[in-house]
């Protein structure tokens, strides 16, 4: 049951950070365009402004980019210690972590 638990996670951990790699490269592509605006007449405050909004855009989708990474890399780890986790064992509550040496 643990396996399947942690295989679930760590689709849709890539899933979900799939859904933020798409969405950073459209923020993207959409950024450079807002950045390349020029107009005809000389310079604009429309012009400085939807530039500047674009490198807002750029600041965005690598923001995008960055929570992917860490929502893929985060399922695979604890999808990976769900599937691969064999159970730690505990010891009797009279052993210690000394058990095995004679205090005499």
């Amino acid at each position: 049951m643990k396996k399947l638990f942690g295989l679930i996670i760590i689709a849709v951990g890539i899933l979900s950070g799939a859904v933020f790699f798409i969405a950073g490269s459209k923020l993207n592509s959409s950024a450079t365009d807002l950045t390349e605006i020029r107009s005809v007449g000389g310079n604009s405050v429309a012009e400085a402004y939807y530039q500047e909004m674009g490198h807002h855009g750029l600041a965005y989708s690598l923001i995008s980019f960055a929570c992917g990474l860490g929502i893929i890399s985060i399922s695979l780890g604890f999808g990976g210690l769900l599937m691969f986790d064999e159970g730690t064992k505990t010891p009797d509550s009279n052993e210690t972590a000394y058990s095995n040496h004679k205090i005499e």
